[in-house]
């Protein structure tokens, strides 16, 4: 028997699937910044910072930035880091607080919704 035989939905069938099939798309909820890995914090770092990335993404690596320790950097951390010019480290930390805002945003939402929906860390 051929499990793999398509059924025709009715029209109001596949409205259906197509309408939910987009409110999904529209309450997707973006994981939290703070349980990304470093693979995720490198391609935010891209996107974000682009003219820095080349210079400081040796520094990210060899400290094994993740989504954790990203949220807990600090001026001063970035320039333990090797992050030494004062204007990376301020437009740096400038995107991070945007990353913050977006993410405490998204959590007050969530907490609106009800109970369970929130992220824990």
């Amino acid at each position: 028997m051929d499990t793999d035989v398509k059924v025709p939905l009715s029209r109001r069938q596949s409205d259906q699937a197509s309408s939910s099939g987009a409110s999904r798309q529209k309450h997707k909820q973006t994981k939290p910044a703070y349980i990304w890995s470093h693979e995720e914090v490198m391609r935010w770092f891209k996107k974000h910072c682009a003219d820095y990335y080349r210079k400081y993404a040796e520094a990210f690596t060899f400290h094994e930035i993740t989504g954790q320790s990203l949220m807990r950097l600090t001026d001063e951390k970035l320039e333990r880091m090797g992050i030494t010019d004062e204007q990376h480290r301020a437009d740096l930390m400038g995107h991070l607080y945007r990353l913050k805002l977006r993410h405490e945003g998204m959590e007050l939402r969530a907490l609106e919704k009800g109970p369970g929906l929130c992220y824990s860390g």
